[in-house]
């Protein structure tokens, strides 16, 4: 019976961690996301190599940048009951707080047709923390995942037609921990913090189709994350787990149309793999598609505006959703600027990543989830 329970509380913890991948932050240039991402088909400035690997052709020379994005989660909300309470209904907001993911990139021109580039982001970060108080938190009181992916990218260009090709590998490693409050006889309090890493590669095709219309298209493999680590129960002890979860694979089509030297409209589809992970259960998630539009207009030949709006479907089923990753709809609205001059350029977007009203009634809990994450990003990039 003792060894039963611990393993019923290693596959909690363990399907807490799994839900880290329903969380994707692709957010990794602030140019693009001033653009709500749709920038498949642009892709030229050094960000190409996390949006479409194949835009780094138009970069001349070498060149570099980095920034970061600034994301304030305002509390996940959830007014409801939890289901064979007896305390009734209650609200509970879950603890605000400020997410930093960095990103890095750097192209180099090796001669009139080969392109290297290079990408250190962060795309799959998750910080979802409750309160110790909370009547949610011996479901989970926090989960928590911070990643970093190294990406070296080769690409190649066929002048003649407009078209460009590339493919490049990724590495990403994580550190994640969950953590959950218990009124069991054996333990009131339960930890797991696991780390590690997996492969992947990805594919980019750029095709200048006329002087106006460009066609972007990228695909991500999954990236399997061999994770291991310890769980700790108080009362009890440590015992060692591990776990393989997927970071989901993904494909990415765009039109850009320049109507005028001023103007640069994109529209950009998504689809997102997520049906790729499984959790303890053998619940799979869903597969999700996604729609992208942005907008630049160029003031002069120094600064541009720009807008975007975006639509993504959650990946969580509605019998499994709970408050380690309490999902749904994502509708983001952002807007920024770019300055360039001299080699130098910097961009900057702020935004609102807005969680459509989630409303679940599982074996977990009745009621509804909200949630907004405003964001401002910077990029700063130099051409030598």
């Amino acid at each position: 019976m003792y060894f039963k329970r611990l393993t019923l509380l290693s596959l909690v913890a363990a399907s807490s961690l799994y839900a880290t991948n329903g969380f994707v932050v692709t957010y990794q240039g602030a140019k693009a996301s001033a653009m709500a991402d749709a920038f498949v088909a642009q892709a030229d400035d050094p960000s190409a190599n996390y949006y479409n690997p194949a835009g780094i052709t138009q970069l001349s020379g070498t060149q570099f940048s980095t920034g970061l994005i600034m994301a304030y989660q305002t509390a996940w909300k959830f007014r409801g009951d939890r289901v064979g309470s007896t305390n009734g209904s209650f609200s509970e907001d879950a603890r605000t707080q400020v997410l930093v993911a960095p990103h890095i990139y750097l192209t180099q021109q090796i001669n009139d047709n080969w392109y290297f580039g290079f990408a250190v982001n962060a795309s799959y970060p998750l910080s979802v923390q409750w309160h110790t108080t909370d009547a949610l938190s011996n479901i989970i009181y926090e989960n928590n995942m911070l990643p970093i992916t190294i990406n070296p990218n080769i690409a190649y260009k066929f002048d003649d037609i407009g078209l460009s090709i590339a493919a490049g590998v990724n590495y990403t490693y994580a550190f994640a921990s969950t953590e959950f409050t218990s009124n069991s006889s054996f333990g009131t309090h339960t930890r797991a913090e696991l780390e590690g890493g997996g492969w992947g590669y990805n594919l980019g095709l750029k095709w200048d189709i006329t002087e106006y219309l460009s066609l972007g298209a990228t695909y991500r493999s999954k990236v399997k994350l061999d994770l291991s680590g310890d769980v700790y129960l108080q009362g009890v002890g440590k015992m060692h787990m591990s776990s393989k979860p997927n970071l989901p694979a993904a494909y990415v089509v765009g039109l850009a149309y320049k109507p005028t030297d001023r103007w640069t409209i994109e529209t950009d589809v998504v689809r997102t793999e997520f049906s790729s992970y499984k959790n303890f259960a053998n619940q799979a998630w869903d597969d999700t598609w996604g729609v992208r539009f942005g907008v630049q207009y160029a003031l002069n030949n120094n600064f541009d505006l720009r807008f975007g709006y975006a639509y993504e479907e959650t990946p969580v089923p509605d019998e499994v959703v709970g408050p380690d990753l309490p999902d749904g709809d994502n509708q983001t609205i952002a807007m920024g600027f770019g300055y360039h001059k001299d080699g130098f350029k910097i961009d900057m977007s702020i935004g609102d990543m807005h969680r459509n009203k989630r409303s679940v009634d599982n074996a977990y809990q009745r009621g509804n989830y909200e949630l907004d994450v405003p964001f401002v990003q910077m990029t700063f990039a130099w051409k030598f």
